[in-house]
Parts: C-alpha cells; sequence; structure tokens
C-alpha cells in the first residue's frame, strides 16, 4: 500500500496526546443557531442579569465601565498553548488587525508573547511573561491609550497560563497588563488524557502506552508483510541445469510469518519505552512528571490552587464539541488532522471542514482496504482446505495435500493480519475516547438477586429444605413465596458497566473546557476540533461576537472597526 498507515497513526496519536485534553463537568451545553454558536451564561440564570463588579487597582469600576477613549488602541495579547509558539494565533490575530474576507479591521494592536515550554509548572510561565515588554513596558508606553481595556485571547494551555498571570496582577503592585482573559479550549478542571500518561494501569504500562503497544500489534506487522512480498518478487528463481537442459527450478519463498512475528515482537516492545521521548521530539516537552503538563492532570493541585482564585478580570470561555464525536472512525481522524497539519497553513478561518474530510476518507479508505484483504485471503484459505480435503485420501497424492494445507493456513495468517488492522481502525474512536476520558465505563445496579433459604416443616411434620431465587427490582421486593417466618432472604446488587459518552473537541471534554470559574460567558463552538479552533469560520464568529456583540459582557470585549 502506498499509505504508510504506520507513519499516520505514530504522528497522529504523538501529536495529539501531548497537544492537551481535559476533564470535568458540565451543566448545559448550547446549540448552534443560524448565524452561529448561541450563548449560554455561567450561571444558567437570567441572561440580562446585571454584571457583577470588578476592581482595577482597588477601586471599584463597573463592567460597562471606563469608557472608551477616543482614537486609542487598546492591545490585545494572544497568548499559545502546549507545543505552540508566538506564530500559533498568527492568523486570527492579524486577521484582527489588519482584516480579512467578511472580517473587517479592528482598532487594537495584537501581541503576540511566547513562554517556555520547558519550564516545570504554569506558574513559573506565567512569571516569565511579567517581565516581557508586552507585559510590562508596553503598558507604560500606551500612556494616553485605553490600557484599561486590554485583554488576553489564550488557546488550551495558555489558559491556564493566562489565569495565574491574572492572580499575580491581583495580588501584586504591579500595574496590569490586561483586565479580560478570554480561552479558547483550555482545561480549566484538568487534562484527562494527562492522567492517560501519566498513571501506570495494571499491567505496568500507561494507558497511553497501551493504546501505542495494541496500534503497534495491529498494524506494525502488516506493513512488514506488504514489505516482505515486495521483496520476496524481485528473489530471482533458482535453477539447476546439466548440459544445457534446465532439470529443477525453484523460487526459495521468504519465511514471512517468522519474520513478522518476531520483528513485531522486537519492535512493538520498545513502543511503550519511546512514548516520552517521541513525545518531546515531536511537541518539544514531553508529558512526565516533573514538566508544565503535568501539573494539569485531573485531580492535581494546580488544577485545585487556579479554581480556588477569585482574580477581578473579565472572563469569557470558548469550547468546542467536534462533529462526529460518537461515529466510529470519525472523530480521531478529524482531531489527526489539525494537530499533523497547522491550522494556520490555511488561510484567514480557512481550517474547516474540507481538509480534514480528506484525512477521514484516506483513513476510511485504508480501513476498507484491510477489509477486502482480509476478506480476500480468507476465500484463498477456503479454497486451499478444499483442495487439501480433496487430495488427502487419494494414492499418491499426499504432496499436494500438504501444500495445499499449507497455504491455507498461511493465508489464515495474512487474514489474521489484516483483521487485527481492520479491528483496531474500526474501533478507534472508542479507544481514544477512553484515553481522553470521553468515554468511560461507571457501574450501574441493574436489580438485585433475591435468594431466599430455610429448613421448614410441611403439613405433615416432615422437615425439608426450602430454597428460592429470583430476580427484584428493588430490595424490598425480595420476599419468599413461602411466608414461613424460618426462612430468610437475601439480596445481591446485579451490577452492570454502562457506556458515558461526554463530548469533546477531540482532545479536550466540553466540560473542562467550559467550567472556568468566574466568566461570565461561554461560548460553543460547534464542528470544531481542539487546534482547529485557532483559525476556523467558527472562530471568525466567535470572535465577531466577542468584538462586536454589546451582550457578551455589556460589550466590554467589543474592539472599534477600522
Amino acid at each position: 500500500m502506498k499509505t504508510n498507515i504506520i507513519q499516520l497513526l505514530i504522528i497522529s496519536f504523538f501529536a495529539s496526546v501531548c497537544t492537551k485534553t481535559l476533564f470535568a463537568q458540565i451543566n448545559e451545553i448550547g446549540p448552534s443557531g443560524p448565524n452561529g454558536p448561541q450563548n449560554i451564561w455561567f450561571d444558567h440564570g437570567d441572561q440580562n442579569m446585571i454584571p457583577p463588579v470588578f476592581y482595577f487597582d482597588g477601586d471599584p469600576v463597573p463592567e460597562s465601565d471606563p469608557p472608551a477613549v477616543e482614537n486609542t488602541k487598546p492591545f490585545v495579547y494572544w497568548l499559545h498553548g502546549l507545543g505552540g509558539s508566538s506564530e500559533s494565533w498568527i492568523n486570527a490575530s492579524l486577521a484582527t488587525e489588519q482584516g480579512a474576507p467578511g472580517f473587517p479591521a479592528r482598532q487594537v494592536i495584537s501581541k503576540l508573547p511566547e513562554y517556555n515550554l520547558d519550564y516545570a509548572n504554569l506558574k513559573q510561565a506565567a512569571f516569565s511573561l511579567v517581565d516581557q515588554s508586552q507585559f510590562n513596558a508596553d503598558v507604560e508606553l500606551q500612556k494616553e491609550k485605553d490600557w484599561e481595556r486590554n485583554y488576553m485571547i489564550a488557546h488550551s494551555q495558555g489558559g491556564l497560563v493566562g489565569r495565574y498571570l491574572d492572580d499575580f496582577y491581583d495580588n501584586s503592585e504591579r500595574k496590569r497588563a490586561f483586565h479580560g482573559l478570554v480561552t479558547f479550549g483550555t482545561p480549566h478542571q484538568g487534562a484527562r488524557i494527562v492522567n492517560s500518561v501519566l498513571e501506570v494501569e495494571a499491567n505496568g504500562q500507561t494507558r497511553a502506552a497501551n493504546m501505542m503497544q495494541e496500534a503497534c500489534d495491529a498494524l506494525a506487522p502488516i506493513q512488514l508483510y506488504e514489505y516482505l512480498s515486495k521483496l520476496e518478487k524481485k528473489i530471482p528463481v533458482f535453477k539447476v541445469k546439466f548440459l544445457g537442459m534446465t532439470l529443477f527450478k525453484k523460487k526459495i519463498p521468504l519465511a514471512k510469518e517468522e519474520i513478522v512475528e518476531g520483528l513485531r515482537e522486537e519492535f512493538c516492545n520498545v513502543v511503550p519505552a519511546i512514548l516520552n521521548f517521541s513525545l518531546g521530539s515531536l511537541l518539544g516537552q514531553p508529558v512526565k512528571e516533573g514538566t508544565m503538563a503535568a501539573t494539569y492532570k485531573v485531580g492535581g493541585p494546580a488544577i485545585d490552587e487556579l479554581n480556588a482564585m477569585q482574580t477581578s478580570s473579565r472572563k469569557v470561555a470558548f469550547y468546542g464539541i467536534k462533529d462526529g464525536s460518537f461515529n466510529s472512525g470519525d472523530m480521531f481522524w478529524r482531531t489527526y488532522h489539525y494537530q499533523h497539519v497547522s491550522p494556520n497553513a490555511y488561510d484567514f478561518f480557512g481550517a474547516n471542514t474540507e481538509p480534514e474530510n480528506q484525512t477521514v476518507q484516506l483513513a476510511k479508505g485504508i480501513m476498507e482496504q484491510y477489509r477486502h484483504y482480509m476478506e480476500e485471503h480468507k476465500s484463498w484459505q477456503t479454497y486451499h482446505m478444499e483442495r487439501f480435503h480433496f487430495f488427502k485420501n487419494k494414492p499418491n497424492f499426499m504432496s499436494k495435500a500438504l501444500y495445499h494445507l499449507n497455504q491455507a493456513n498461511n493465508q489464515k495468517w495474512v487474514s489474521g493480519l489484516y483483521k487485527q488492522g481492520y479491528d483496531w481502525m474500526r474501533n478507534i474512536d472508542q479507544t481514544w475516547r477512553t484515553l481522553i476520558g470521553s468515554e468511560t465505563l461507571k457501574p450501574v445496579v441493574k436489580g438485585y438477586k433475591c435468594t431466599c433459604s430455610g429448613i421448614i416443616f410441611d403439613a405433615d411434620g416432615n422437615m425439608e429444605e426450602f430454597y428460592e431465587e429470583k430476580t427484584v427490582d428493588k430490595e424490598e421486593d425480595c420476599s419468599p413465596s413461602n411466608p414461613d417466618p424460618k426462612i430468610k432472604c437475601f439480596t445481591e446488587a446485579i451490577i452492570e458497566m454502562d457506556k458515558e459518552l461526554k463530548p469533546s473537541d477531540g482532545i479536550v471534554l466540553a466540560e473542562s473546557a467550559i467550567n472556568f470559574p468566574g466568566a461570565g460567558f461561554l461560548q460553543i463552538l460547534p464542528s470544531t476540533s481542539h487546534m482547529q479552533m485557532r483559525n476556523s469560520e467558527e472562530t471568525r464568529m466567535a470572535l465577531a461576537m466577542l468584538f462586536d456583540n454589546p451582550s457578551v459582557m455589556n460589550g466590554w470585549f467589543n474592539l472599534k472597526s477600522k
């Protein structure tokens, strides 16, 4: 096959695993309307409520203040996430400052700060920004500019860094660089995928390592087999000649099964060991204890610390829900596309569905090829078994019978290789959802087993044993058909594991991205994956709402068009 599925998988998984992820609790998700996504108020109450009073440098200021100053330009700081850089928001920031088709230029100065991904925790990354010119000298240079209108737009991990920075300004004498924080896909309640990479399961490996092991076991043998099959065709025919006559000729076949199985064991056993190395080489920061990404796992102290903070800035949260999240094959490969291909590789707000659909179709085409080859080799297995049974009882045909038996076994093995690959690709969505925490199994009581027994006496005084077993809906319904008081009943809960599905952007659970403490406005980006939300059509609509709609936080984030 022309497409190297191993490379496709490895890149997709590694890029996805370390880009970030999340977990928490969702209360309400708004639908998308004809003019874009609909807003949700964090407290789920009156959307016309009077906003709270916020504080700047100790002085209370109503949310609708301060009034915009004529001919001034506030700063908007665009902060990147894990594995990103100052280029991560380049298209959205340029479109905001200079304009784009269907998106007017704004009276704003865009700033693209960058923090080092090698810091051990989020707080260190936040402090590193304080003395950068974007957050210090630039504010002083604004002078007559409307500096109290400055705000930050942060993606994913950058939102957590921004929250620490926000808290720093509230608790220091340093002049605030921004008074508003807007997050896109930020893991406010922790990243479940980080747990999957860090926490060791019963078999001694992490969930992420187990996924890689399964992928390697399923897909690597197919590539090895196909390579050996091509190589075998190039092996010359062995000939034995005498006096110019060919007495014997035979092509020596490769022992493909032995080679493939041996290499699979040797290669796939090292996959878990290279997991963190590969993550680090791709994204510049391995996910392991002692790194910044590890600090925002679900249940981590950094998340508890952040969520205990109460800061004075105005807050807005955007979160994505990717279409196809629960359809076989779609979510993983759609997410893969913008993990592997930068959203900024497309025009302004052009990271939309058509390119990712091509990736989805490619993956489904490969899966269909695997199914086709699986069935084809199974048919050949059936043919050779029929020939084996035809020849096995015929005198002088034992060699042919053994030949067809060997061929049947070989075809069965090859069919099994493609079945493993087909099953892996067919189940990849479920595997991935488990990894990011959007699919979980929880125990549910489905009723009770009611067992009643005892020694009783019949009407003639004869002793007999009573035993009765049945299923009841409630414990109190457990009673014997015989009311004899000597009979005792016991119940045992019948527990089954039910699947619970949670919406996500393919990396971040919606319930985590939406649960931004203190946020006054929440916004869904439908059909939007985690990386895609930096430069998609939904991003354009979300920013337009933020910049133009006076109902969003009383218009505090609004920016004038040029």
